[in-house]
This record gives C-alpha cells, sequence and structure tokens, in this order.
C-alpha cells in the first residue's frame, strides 16, 4: 500500500505539487447481504460525486488510522449511492457510466484495487497531482493514501440469480396470470354447462315427440289403426288355409238373370233424309243417269 507525508501546496515554476482535500469523512464499511437493490442502470458518477474527499478508518485496535482519498458514493453524499449504504445490497447491473469488471462495477477509467480497505476492495485510479486531506500532520499514527484514488465497488449479482424483473412486477405478473386461469375456467365451466343443459332439452323434446307419435298410433283407437271407432287391438288377417268357406255355394245366392228379349232383323238400308246436292251432283250419279 503505497503511503506518504501529506504534501503542501507549493506553486512555483512547475506549478502546484499536491492538491488539497477540503472534507474528511468515515470510510464507508458496507453491511454484508445478498438483497439486490432496485437500480435502473442511470448515471451516478456525475457533478459533485466527481469531486474527491478523505476517509478515515481505523487500522487496528491500537489506535493507528488510515486516511485516503475518496469519490462518489458516501456517507457525505449519499445520492450517489444506487442503494442505502446503511442496508447494502447488490446490482443486478452497473450504473450507466460504470463498467464490469471481475464480477462487480468499477467507474469508467477505474480498476480493481490490489487489497481491502475497511474490509471490502475498493476501485482505484492514479489522479493527476497527489492529493492531501485538510488536516495533514506528521502524526506517526496516521497513514495517508495520496497517490490513488478509491471509489466503492459495487457487487453484481450473477446473470443465473439475477431476476430481470422487480418483486413487485413478479407478483403483478403472477395475479394477472391467476385471474386468466380463473377466467378461462370459469368459461369452460359455462359452456360445458350450457352444453349439457342443449342436450337435456334435445332429449326432452324427442322423448315428448316420441310419445305424441306412439300416442297416435295407439290411442283409444287401436294400436297400428287412425280410426276413431272402438278397437280391442290388433287382429291378424286370416290366411286361406285358416279361412271357412261358406255352406252355400256363392253361385246359388246371386239373384237370377233376366232373359235378353229377341230383336226384329235389321231392314234394308236407306238413305237419311237431307240436302240431296251432293247426291245429285256427285259424278257417280251423272254416270248412272247418262246411262
Amino acid at each position: 500500500m503505497a503511503s506518504g507525508a501529506a504534501g503542501s501546496g507549493n506553486p512555483g515554476a512547475g506549478g502546484p505539487k499536491t492538491s488539497t482535500v477540503a472534507s474528511i469523512q468515515p470510510g464507508i464499511q458496507l453491511p454484508a447481504t445478498s438483497t439486490v437493490a432496485t437500480f435502473t442502470a442511470k448515471s451516478i458518477f456525475t457533478g459533485s460525486c466527481t469531486q474527491p474527499q478523505f476517509a478515515l478508518v481505523t487500522m487496528d485496535n491500537g489506535g493507528n488510522f488510515l486516511e485516503y482519498p475518496w469519490v462518489g458514493c458516501s456517507y457525505l453524499f449519499p445520492d450517489c449511492c444506487p442503494f442505502d449504504l446503511r442496508v447494502g445490497g447488490q446490482l443486478s447491473v452497473c450504473p450507466a457510466d460504470y463498467i464490469t469488471t471481475s464480477g462487480g462495477c468499477c467507474p469508467s477509467g477505474y480498476s480493481i484495487y490490489t487489497s481491502a480497505i475497511a474490509g471490502a476492495t475498493p476501485c482505484f485510479t492514479t489522479p493527476l497531482l497527489p492529493l492531501v486531506p485538510p488536516d495533514a500532520t506528521s502524526n506517526a499514527a496516521v497513514s495517508i493514501i495520496n497517490t490513488q484514488l478509491f471509489a466503492l465497488q459495487y457487487s453484481l449479482v450473477p446473470a443465473s440469480q439475477s431476476s430481470s424483473f422487480p418483486t413487485g412486477a413478479i407478483a403483478g405478473v403472477a395475479v394477472g396470470g391467476f385471474a386468466i386461469l380463473a377466467c378461462l375456467l370459469g368459461f369452460t365451466f359455462f359452456f360445458v354447462r350450457k352444453r349439457r343443459r342443449a342436450g337435456r332439452l334435445a332429449q326432452e323434446q324427442n322423448a315428448t315427440n316420441g310419445r305424441a307419435i306412439e300416442s297416435a298410433f295407439t290411442g283409444p283407437a287401436g294400436r297400428g289403426s287412425l280410426s276413431h271407432g272402438p278397437s280391442n287391438g290388433p287382429s291378424e288377417l286370416p290366411s286361406p288355409q285358416s279361412a271357412t268357406l261358406p255352406d252355400t255355394p256363392l253361385w246359388m245366392t246371386m239373384p237370377p238373370v233376366p232373359p235378353l228379349k229377341p230383336q226384329a232383323p235389321p231392314g234394308p238400308p236407306r238413305e237419311l233424309e237431307g240436302d240431296t246436292y251432293i247426291h245429285a251432283h256427285h259424278p257417280a250419279t251423272a254416270a248412272a243417269e247418262m246411262d
């Protein structure tokens, strides 16, 4: 870990040698959690979130401290964070101005640091000038890093474990699917019930029509007869073998035929009365008169 004494602003022919940071804050210690934060991948490394600060953390129980320059998400600038620092969390997608590296998210141009600070490995870059805390002293109990600039590294959830839908969206999809399923089941029940009812009505109508037809043929007039007279039921016609011939011959029971009256023989032919003009002028009549 690079460390060194705090420098001071010393303008000269070569320009300033160090850059003094205006504020100092406690170092960030995120709680361990596997909760996936609700984040929409917007840009968060802009404006005041890019202004360096110094963070102070305790290195051990002996009273030694470490000061290091920090930028971005911090207790003083919670709006630069994708989640609540008091709760912590993991991201399913990196912010728009961050890059994915080694399973985590770092600001563009930053890399993963070689060791952990305050229990977590941050992202880092090299500033143009060494950075100096506002209360820089020569206290031997305080170690200062001034040649690296650090930022919080966000843990990225593996793609196989992340969900593209938030919990509320998943619940909404589940409720919507259940409602659609309930509607389909209700429609199916209503349709089947309606068809069964129509089938029963058709059967009852057919049975009623059949009884009406059967009553017409098997009513009081007798089965197989449409007459309105009394009937004792169907009867079989007698066969020739079983028919009984009458004792008296049929020809004896017929009335006598009257005798035919004699008719006079026909007389000689005679001419019918009428106009004699044709007869008088007929060629045959004229030839007879000439002879």
